[in-house]
């Protein structure tokens, strides 16, 4: 179920069966874990980002972060803690989905060109940053070292008061 528009959706139903069918663990450092796993800690950051119904209040907004960019923050951090080939495919994912997102944010949400920019760059900085975290190895977990990220008073166990299955 789409939580924010009440209505099924494809794209998310389709992240969801992914992320479900491919459980592979970050101990295992082969090649296919490194691109399926990043591919299935993007999703499921996703999903829990939806979740979390990432339309973030006043309040968040005011605090210059967003769930949105901490769940790009998390993504990327456990992406990247499955090697070069996982930070890669986690950069590649990324910036593919942010090029998507540049038109429907003009076009279809109606922001300015200015709007779509920031938020572009906005988002592939957050991503880049969860990327470099995890390979500083000064961090215990992708929770730790994106905090800076989460807004006040957001838990991320929040997420579940709003899961639908």
């Amino acid at each position: 179920m789409c939580l924010w528009s009440g209505k099924r959706n494809t794209f998310n139903s389709a992240i969801e069966s992914f992320v479900r069918t491919s459980d592979t663990p970050q101990s295992d450092n082969s090649f296919t874990n490194q691109i399926v796993g990043a591919a299935r800690d993007l999703g499921e950051n996703y999903i829990n980002m939806v979740n979390a119904n990432y339309k973030s209040t006043p309040e968040m907004q005011k605090q210059g972060t967003t769930i949105d960019n901490y769940y790009h923050c998390v993504g990327n951090y456990d992406a990247a803690q499955r090697g070069t080939l996982g930070s890669a495919t986690a950069g590649a994912i990324g910036l593919g989905r942010e090029l998507i997102d540049y038109p429907k944010n003009v076009l279809l949400k109606g922001k300015t060109f200015q709007q779509a920019n920031d938020d572009f760059r906005n988002d592939m900085a957050v991503n880049t940053d969860g990327r470099q975290m995890a390979q500083s190895g000064q961090y215990r977990s992708a929770y730790e070292a994106c905090d800076k990220y989460r807004p006040t008073g957001y838990d991320p166990q929040d997420r579940f008061k709003y899961y639908k299955k």
